[in-house]
């Protein structure tokens, strides 16, 4: 399972329970990405979880499925949720 995290105005702390399931050894990958990318990525930090960085939501979506992964987990806010969802419309009409 690959997990991509897109944060915009999220508050997501240590300890609230969705850090369990990141850490979760049938987590293969997690990608932040969006606006406050660097905040997700420092939470995941304190807590010992690996994260790689990508600035833009699009190509971070985009390097994932050309990754080939089996499972993708795209977590979003209610900010983010709109352009993601055009963002996954749009590469489902590539296919």
């Amino acid at each position: 399972m690959r997990l991509m995290i897109m944060l915009r105005m999220e508050q997501i702390f240590p300890g609230s329970g969705m850090f369990d399931l990141l850490g979760n050894d049938s987590v293969k990958s997690i990608t932040v990405s969006g606006i406050r990318c660097q905040d997700m990525r420092l939470r995941l930090k304190y807590v010992d979880i690996p994260s790689v960085l990508e600035g833009d939501v699009e190509k971070a979506i985009r390097d994932r499925v050309e990754d080939g992964v089996g499972n993708l987990y795209v977590l979003v806010n209610y900010t983010a949720l709109f352009s993601t969802r055009n963002i996954l419309k749009r590469l489902e009409g590539e296919k």
